[in-house]
């Protein structure tokens, strides 16, 4: 009988997380160069998730300059902006800038450092997946 194998490539694992790497990197840059918001804090709202009232949420009204009354949202990850503003304080976060003003203080607290690490950790991941397979001989 004809027994077909199959050869597994070992260096699979290099590119899944180097995917995963890539992407969670991206998806936290672009989630904190997306944000838009301009205007003063008039009220805010800190919802938990319950029983353990952990991964806080912080719901901002902010009030524009132009007197319209806009909603945003602060969550527990490194692309939300402070979830400790007061209410009064102006806020000023332009699109596809990584940092942002507050009460006119500059605040650029973002882990670009570590994300364009995590994004060169899995580019050069998904590298060597594919150099090792062309000689392991898996097409």
């Amino acid at each position: 009988m004809n027994q077909i194998k199959y050869t597994i490539n070992p260096f699979i694992a290099f590119l899944i997380i180097g995917a995963i790497l890539v992407v969670m990197s991206c998806y936290e840059i672009y989630g904190r160069a997306s944000i838009e918001v301009d205007g003063e804090v008039i009220n805010k709202l800190v919802v938990c998730q319950q029983p353990k009232n952990n991964r806080c949420v912080t719901k901002y009204i902010i009030l524009s300059a132009a007197g319209e009354n806009k909603s945003y949202s602060a969550g527990p990850t490194d692309q939300s902006l402070s979830r400790d503003f007061a209410i009064g304080e102006k806020i000023k976060k332009q699109k596809w800038k990584l940092s942002y003003m507050a009460d006119e203080r500059i605040i650029n607290d973002f882990p670009i450092v570590f994300y364009y690490g995590l994004l060169s950790i899995g580019l050069l991941s998904i590298a060597i997946w594919f150099m090792k397979r062309k000689y392991i001989g898996v097409a």
